[in-house]
C-alpha cells in the first residue's frame, strides 16, 4: 500500500462545523426515551490553528469539551441532563461557536439548534416496547417481543446474515404459502413487536429484506402485517432488489387510531423471505443507507 496522509488546507486556518445529519445549523432530536447523545464535528479549512469555544443557551445541555485546538478536525459529543431538563414535548435550545486564529481575531460564530422531547408522560419507566423518537420506530428483525410457531414452521434468527444485525426468515421452505387472511391468522408463524408511539394517523412500514427471489414459480415474495387486533393486510414486494444496496424492500401502510402502547403483528405468508430490519415511519425518516438507528425497548418482559 502507499502512505497515507491526512490532507490539510491551503491558506490561513479558520473552523467551520457540520453535524450529525448533514445539516449545519441543528442536530437531530434529543428524546428521553432513548437517551441520545450527538455529535458535531469542527474542522479547520487552512493550514495552523483555530481556537474555539462553546457556550450553550441552556445547562441541561452538556457538551464533552467546551474549548480547544484544532488544527485538523475535533468530534464534540452533545448529551443532554435529563435531571435538568424541564418537562416539554418541543423544548429548544442552542450551541453557539465563537473561534479565533492567530489570522483571524474574531471568526464568524456558528449556532445550532437543539431541540429536545421530554413529555411529562409517559416516563421511560412505565413505558414497554421500541418507542417513537424523531418521527420514526426502528427494530432490528431478531428483536421480537414474541414469536408464535406452527407445527409446520417457525420463525428462525440468522445470526450474522443482515446488514445492520442478524435477520429472520421461516424455515422450513418447503411448506405452501397462506394467501387468504383466515388462513394467515390461523396456521401462519407469527411475530409480534411492542411499540409504543406519540402520534396517530396513517404510518408507513418499510422491511428491509435480504435480497432474494420467490421459491419457484407458485410463489411470491409477502407478508402480512397489523396493528393490534386489526385485520392483516398483505405486504407485496413493490419496490425491487438494490444490488448495489445489498437490499430489497416490501413497503406498505397501516393507521395508528390512538397513540400510547401497540402491538406491531407480522405473519408469514410466502416462504423464502428474510427480514432485516423494520422501519415504521410516522413523519420523520429521512434517505440514509442503511435506516435510522434501532429505537431503545423500554422495560422487555
Amino acid at each position: 500500500m502507499p502512505p497515507l496522509g491526512d490532507y490539510r488546507g491551503n491558506g490561513e486556518p479558520g473552523m467551520k462545523l457540520t453535524t450529525e445529519g448533514g445539516d449545519p445549523s441543528e442536530l437531530p432530536g434529543f428524546s428521553v426515551y432513548n437517551n441520545d447523545r450527538r455529535f458535531i464535528d469542527l474542522y479547520n479549512t487552512g493550514n495552523g490553528v483555530a481556537y474555539w469555544t462553546a457556550e450553550v443557551s441552556n445547562a441541561w445541555i452538556t457538551l464533552a469539551e467546551m474549548s480547544g485546538a484544532i488544527s485538523h478536525e475535533q468530534r464534540i459529543w452533545v448529551n443532554i441532563d435529563w435531571d435538568k431538563a424541564p418537562k416539554g414535548a418541543n423544548l429548544e435550545g442552542s450551541i453557539t461557536f465563537h473561534w479565533k486564529s492567530t489570522a483571524t481575531e474574531s471568526g464568524t460564530p456558528y449556532t445550532v439548534k437543539v431541540s429536545v422531547f421530554n413529555p411529562p408522560a409517559p416516563s421511560p419507566e412505565t413505558v414497554k416496547g421500541f418507542v417513537e423518537s424523531n418521527g420514526y420506530v426502528s427494530i432490528e428483525a431478531e428483536h421480537f417481543s414474541r414469536k408464535s410457531d406452527m407445527a409446520h414452521a417457525s420463525w428462525n434468527i440468522l445470526e450474522g446474515l443482515g446488514r445492520t444485525g442478524d435477520s429472520v426468515t421461516i424455515l422450513p421452505t418447503n411448506i405452501p404459502s397462506h394467501a387468504s387472511i383466515d388462513d394467515i391468522v390461523a396456521e401462519s408463524p407469527s411475530m409480534e413487536y411492542d411499540i409504543h408511539t406519540f402520534t396517530t394517523g396513517e404510518i408507513t412500514i418499510d422491511f428491509n429484506c435480504i435480497p432474494s427471489l420467490p421459491i419457484n414459480a407458485d410463489y411470491s415474495l409477502r407478508l402480512a402485517m397489523a396493528i393490534n387486533d386489526d385485520t392483516p393486510v398483505i405486504v407485496h414486494r413493490k419496490v425491487y432488489r438494490n444490488v448495489m444496496d445489498n437490499l430489497m424492500k416490501l413497503r406498505g401502510s397501516l393507521t395508528l387510531q390512538t397513540k400510547g402502547s401497540h402491538t406491531l403483528k407480522i405473519w408469514m405468508v410466502d416462504p423464502g423471505l428474510t427480514i432485516d430490519k423494520i422501519i415504521i415511519d410516522t413523519g420523520g425518516v429521512k434517505d440514509s443507507y442503511l435506516g435510522p438507528p434501532e429505537s431503545v425497548y423500554h422495560n422487555r418482559e
